[in-house]
């Protein structure tokens, strides 16, 4: 879960800040921690299923996150229009499928590297 491997996709696309929570499965969530490489769908403000644009996710220490653990995490978004009026505060939910599985508040929207034409 290192951030090194999307270096590339968030200087031309930007990505999210944020606290991120992983359910434990007494909340309704998964039955294991996260390791390794992780993509969930993600709603903006309202746990719906149904509206939600893909992310991958990485922690800022590269390690995994427990049941019940949270995380400072940096978020990835594979379609930019769906996260376009995403804001700081904003809280989000992770669906695994129609399973919520984690929450998450924006913590700092980090724009796309500009490069200079001239």
């Amino acid at each position: 879960m290192t951030a090194e491997r999307y270096a590339q996709f968030a200087a031309e696309r930007g990505f999210l800040r944020a606290n991120f929570r992983l359910l434990t499965p007494d909340e309704g969530g998964r039955a294991q921690p996260l390791v390794g490489e992780y993509r969930a769908n993600w709603s903006i403000a309202t746990p719906d299923p149904q509206n939600v644009g893909g992310a991958p996710m990485a922690t800022d220490t590269g390690g995994g996150v427990g049941l019940g653990e949270t995380a400072a995490v940096r978020l990835f978004p594979i379609w930019p229009e769906f996260w376009k009026d995403a804001e700081v505060g904003n809280e989000l939910f992770a669906f695994e499928g129609p399973k919520l599985v984690g929450k998450a508040v924006v913590t700092e929207i980090v724009p796309p590297e500009t490069t200079d034409p001239g």
